[in-house]
């Protein structure tokens, strides 16, 4: 079944979990707020009224809850939150099993303890998680291009993956950071070298 009809699978039976949501909200205040699965997949959605901050900090939430006690609600709210980042990577393999491959590496993506232990980077971390489990040396072999690209903002307007400035600017400034401190400690080498004694060499 390719991503487009398993999600949309997915979200239709969503409103079947309400019982077990109702229970995990009451422990977790990001989540009080939104009264059912619904209702929190509307507010992970790019367009709603949730800053860019607070959608972060419900995929946290949603990690949280789903390495705590495992549950198709959760697995589900996070399938459906992250389906344009599953779409995009759908795109780049070109074999008969890429909508499972994609789906899989997902799964496996965010049961894995790098992911919980992100805290409020959960976001991120799914990303680059998922990635690194598929582009293994052995997927690398199966890219190729594709001439018609997935449109994200028309098959889906969920978009939590996408990196922030505020995220490009932190990498670009460590790794300035890490530039100016290489070229500090060389600076110190150099003078440490010519502080010290010159031995003069002594007349035949």
């Amino acid at each position: 079944m390719s991503i487009s009809l398993s999600l949309a699978s997915i979200e239709q039976k969503l409103s079947q979990h309400n019982g077990q949501y109702a229970t995990a909200r009451t422990t977790r205040p990001a989540l009080a707020a939104y009264a059912t699965p619904t209702a929190l997949l509307q507010a992970l959605d790019a367009k709603a009224t949730t800053t860019e901050s607070e959608r972060y900090a419900l995929v946290a939430a949603i990690v949280a809850a789903h390495h705590a006690k495992p549950h198709a609600v959760w697995t589900s709210l996070l399938l459906l939150g992250f389906a344009p980042m599953l779409h995009r990577l759908r795109g780049q393999f070109r074999d008969a099993d890429r909508d499972q491959r994609v789906l899989l590496a997902f799964m496996e993506a965010i049961g894995s303890d790098a992911v919980v232990s992100a805290g409020s980077f959960a976001t991120a971390a799914i990303r680059r998680a998922t990635e690194k489990i598929l582009f293994a040396p052995r997927a690398l072999q199966e890219l190729e291009p594709e001439g018609k690209p997935f449109d994200e903002n028309k098959h889906s307007v969920r978009d939590p993956l996408a990196p922030t400035e505020a995220e490009l600017r932190t990498e670009a400034a460590l790794a300035a950071r890490r530039i100016a401190q290489r070229e500090a400690d060389h600076a110190a080498a150099r003078t440490r070298v010519r502080a010290l004694p010159v031995r003069r060499r002594r007349a035949a």
